[in-house]
């Protein structure tokens, strides 16, 4: 969320508040007790609201701005919801 307020400063956006959730999905094979546990994780999603004064299209480049930029983009499915 650091970035989200860099970039909105970055490119002169209000971003008052800003709420994130992401939920992950696991998959848990084996067993337990005959220590072939195995973890892995299968998906994430993540939301991210801003509320911002600016149009909505401007706080939605804030956030365009920030996806290539991570080390997961394509396989993250980011949605976003901007407020004005």
């Amino acid at each position: 969320m650091t970035q989200v307020s860099r970039y909105g400063h970055m490119l002169k956006v209000t971003v008052t508040a800003m709420r994130m959730r992401v939920r992950a999905r696991y998959r848990v094979t084996g067993s337990v007790l005959g220590d072939s546990v195995m973890a892995s994780m299968v998906g994430a999603e993540t939301t991210l609201e801003i509320d911002s004064p600016d149009p909505p299209a401007r706080a939605a480049k804030v956030v365009s701005c920030g996806t290539p930029s991570t080390a997961v983009s394509s396989r993250r499915r980011c949605a976003s919801r901007c407020r004005s």
